[in-house]
């Protein structure tokens, strides 16, 4: 196995090719998991655990983001949080007039 620095993006570089970690596996400039390749396969590993954090297909070309659905950011999370704030300024007509024409105007927020 050999110790490999994660990227901001919660990748790692390997034979030219970008492989994903959960969300959140960056904290800092420091962070570093261990790898193994094992028949076809990239194992990322905890440094200080030891334990699986994932598994992709080694992929053979070259400048490829391999990726796993589950280590993306939910596309929905800010409009969970948006929706706590509307509860708890429920009472408030301006605040949900707004919160609403922006649901409405951009769909992104």
């Amino acid at each position: 196995m050999r110790e490999y620095h994660v990227r901001k993006d919660n990748t790692v570089q390997y034979r030219g090719n970008y492989y994903s970690l959960p969300c959140g596996t960056y904290r800092s400039g420091q962070t570093t998991v261990w790898l193994q390749e094992t028949e076809g396969n990239v194992e990322l590993y905890n440094k200080d655990t030891g334990k699986l954090i994932c598994r992709h297909a080694l992929c053979t070309r070259k400048g490829r983001t391999v990726y796993d659905d589950s280590h993306r950011k939910p596309r929905n999370a800010g409009v969970k949080i948006a929706e706590r704030i509307l509860v708890h300024v429920s009472g408030n007509r301006e605040v949900a007039m707004w919160m609403d024409n922006l649901k409405r105007r951009k769909e992104r927020y």
